[in-house]
């Protein structure tokens, strides 16, 4: 009986070891393996993340970009690190948001975006938001738009001079500009600084705007400075109809930077009277040549009549 329950124990104790040492290489192997692929190590490497910067900066989670001057055109990149969904916004100085773009993007490589500035000047900002599956991620890229520095012209003794009723010539600043994809059709708003003939619409905003390539007879257009930018200071001379000035109706009219127009011994009105009195001449010359061919065959036809009537009275 005793031998028996000595072998029972031994058995017992046998399988207890067994087990132990299972349990031991268990822990051995599981040691070896490392952490399992869901570790907060792994899932911060692949976690979501968006930035807004340019040339000028704006690395970092709302970093600036720099400043910029009216008229400039900010480039700016958005990096992503997975594919993503994105909503692209504009933040004005006062607040308000402009939707640039909203969908799906590839992570690929960074995006470009342009961005011409414009009035008010103060702080703009670009606005990210990206998602992917459940996560989200921001950025918000903050830049200054400063306006251009004023010019001053000293020469007015190149204004005041004589127009007719209804004309007008002042100096302002475009604080807006219209672009037209056909038709050679160019207009700005431009708040009037002064007046130097016509009504007094100074500090008033109005539209102007030239036909730079159709030619109507009685109705041309005037001189046009074609790299005219928001923020420039421009002279204008044209036909004013409400809070409208059209430069068609003469070639003395204009539109110009007022740095250029400052700048020139002549004035553009001047140079168009010297085309118009170039056109003159080649007219009257040509009038007089045809006159003088005109004279030299009708002496033909007598002479070739008198030898006509000689040869009759011969036979």
């Amino acid at each position: 009986m005793v031998a028996k329950w000595k072998r029972t124990w031994s058995v017992c104790v046998f399988f207890m070891l067994v087990l132990a040492s299972l349990q031991v290489s268990s822990t051995v192997l599981g040691g070896n393996r490392g952490p399992p692929a869901s570790s907060s190590a792994t899932t911060a490497t692949q976690m979501l993340t968006v930035d807004v910067y340019s040339d000028q900066g704006g690395r970092g989670p709302n970093k600036t970009l720099g400043t910029y001057t009216i008229g400039d055109t900010v480039k700016f990149y958005i990096y992503l690190n997975r594919n993503s969904t994105i909503q692209e916004n504009i933040i004005t100085p006062n607040g308000s948001v402009w939707v640039r773009m909203a969908g799906p993007v590839d992570a690929s490589g960074p995006i470009i975006g342009y961005f011409d500035t414009e009035y008010p000047t103060g702080t703009w900002a670009i606005s990210v938001k990206a998602q992917a599956g459940n996560e989200t991620a921001s950025d918000i890229a903050p830049f200054v738009v400063v306006d251009k520095q004023p010019y001053t012209c000293t020469r007015t003794s190149m204004f005041n001079t004589p127009r007719s009723t209804g004309e007008i010539e002042f100096t302002g600043k475009v604080i807006k500009t219209y672009l037209y994809p056909v038709g050679g059709v160019h207009s700005w708003d431009v708040k009037v600084d002064k007046v130097y003939f016509g009504p007094d619409i100074k500090n008033q905003t109005v539209y102007v705007q030239i036909l730079a390539v159709t030619y109507t007879l009685g109705h041309p257009p005037g001189y046009l400075e074609e790299n005219i930018t928001l923020g420039d200071e421009v002279a204008v001379y044209g036909m004013l109809n409400g809070q409208a000035v059209s430069v068609n109706g003469s070639l003395n009219y204009y539109v110009e930077k007022l740095s250029t127009l400052c700048g020139q011994v002549q004035r553009p009105e001047e140079g168009s009277k010297g085309i118009e009195l170039q056109l003159e001449e080649f007219l009257i010359v040509a009038v007089l040549m045809v006159t003088a061919l005109i004279l030299v065959r009708k002496k033909y036809l007598r002479s070739q009549d008198a030898d006509s009537a000689g040869a009759g009275r011969q036979i």
